[in-house]
């Protein structure tokens, strides 16, 4: 699959890339975990949560991060193939700004999702800490982040 129209929204963009592995009733991001689901940020900076384990922590993780960031688009999607019919990677891009500083969040995505049933039971999220920084701290923050 390969999208360059922006999406509505983040949930809308992964109903209709994992189509009918997922559950049909999940209408929301944390609706399409399992339970006991795990999501991953590998690449996460000091202050933000590396891994959540189950939909509850899933959930407050989301609720934190939406008073720090806005992502109003996501449009460039792609699925990359694999084997493994339950694994589906995903490049896509998101845009945005950060709620407090008002800083542009311009953002490459690769997500490894692994699905169970119908819901994802592990979603690996990698992505560019200092596009996050600068949205959330200011371009002041990631101003001396030079290799000389």
């Amino acid at each position: 699959m390969s999208e360059t129209d922006a999406v509505e929204s983040f949930p809308a963009m992964l109903r209709r890339v994992l189509g009918r592995r997922l559950k049909p009733d999940a209408e929301t991001f944390p609706d399409m975990f399992a339970g006991d689901g795990v999501f991953e940020y590998p690449f996460a900076p000091p202050g933000l949560n590396a891994s959540m384990a189950g939909r509850d922590a899933i959930v407050a993780n989301f609720q934190r991060i939406r008073k720090l960031l806005r992502i109003d688009s996501v449009a460039d999607v792609s699925e990359i193939k694999t084997s493994d019919p339950d694994v589906v990677v995903l490049e896509f891009s998101g845009r945005g700004e950060g709620v407090i500083t008002r800083e542009t969040y311009d953002q490459r995505y690769i997500s490894v999702i692994r699905m169970r049933d119908g819901s994802i039971v592990h979603y690996k999220d990698y992505w560019n800490p200092i596009a996050l920084l600068r949205a959330v701290k200011g371009s002041e923050a990631t101003r001396d982040l030079t290799i000389d």
